[in-house]
């Protein structure tokens, strides 16, 4: 059985950031990943995709909002 999860991704030119959600049980668990970096909109928000698919640790289906 493969997990619906939810990746939210914002950018600026100085940080990133994707929320991961995925609810279990009733409930809906989160985590996040961010981070400062100076660079180009576009490239944080890859970057915040790149990060977030690295935090996934088993396969499932993905939703990716930007």
């Amino acid at each position: 059985m493969s997990n619906q999860v939810n990746i939210s991704i914002t950018a600026t030119p100085n940080k990133y950031c994707a929320i991961l959600a995925v609810e279990k049980d009733g409930m809906v668990h989160k985590k996040v990943v961010a981070e400062d970096r100076k660079a180009s909109i576009n490239s944080n928000t890859l970057q915040a995709a790149i990060e977030a698919l690295k935090a996934l640790n088993r396969p499932c289906m993905l939703d990716i909002y930007v």
